[in-house]
């Protein structure tokens, strides 16, 4: 039942079993270098957590403050994700699959580094008000497609964005070949 303070945890996959618990405190920083696993619970509401692999880790449902991701083959979640204060997305970007990513703070992102919307997951940007939000999505690694969200009215906005029309249009050539879900 470790309990990560105002320290700095390293750690290469990381396990919870059903009945064991992992807590990272709002000071306490947990790298992640290979994939993390959960059966159990993991506490981390505010603290830090940062995926530093050399290869694409699988990371399971977690609730965490602070999440950047410093890893160029980025992170493919197996469960639901909220980042409480900031995701940071410096190199390598977060696949969602059918999975939700859900951030109640800021988020950056660019062309390598952005949040892939390649199935039914989104990405819920909450309580969006005056400030422009901008939500960096793709809907590959390869495309980068991001919107701005702007005077939001305090209201949480869930974003996708695939390849293609949907619905068709009589003229498709004159057109982006995307579909924004918003």
């Amino acid at each position: 039942q470790p309990v990560i303070n105002a320290n700095l945890a390293d750690v290469r996959t990381l396990t919870i079993n059903t009945g064991a618990s992992v807590t990272v405190m709002p000071n306490g920083t947990l790298n992640i270098y290979g994939d993390f696993i959960n059966s159990g619970t993991f506490v981390a509401p505010n603290g830090f957590v940062f995926f530093k692999g050399a290869a694409n880790q699988n990371v399971d449902a977690m609730t965490v403050g602070t999440v950047l991701v410093d890893n160029a083959g980025g992170i493919t979640l197996t469960g639901n994700m909220t980042a409480n204060q900031s995701l940071v997305l410096t190199s390598g970007n977060v696949t969602l699959g059918i999975n939700s990513l859900t951030v109640n703070g800021t988020v950056t992102g660019t062309l390598a580094s952005h949040i892939v919307t390649n199935s039914s997951g989104s990405v819920i940007t909450r309580n969006v008000a005056v400030t422009p939000v901008t939500v960096p999505v793709g809907h590959d690694a390869g495309s980068y497609n991001p919107i701005i969200i702007a005077n939001g009215s305090g209201r949480d906005y869930s974003v996708r964005v695939g390849q293609g029309l949907i619905p068709a249009i009589a003229n498709p050539g004159l057109a982006v070949d995307r579909t924004w879900n918003i």
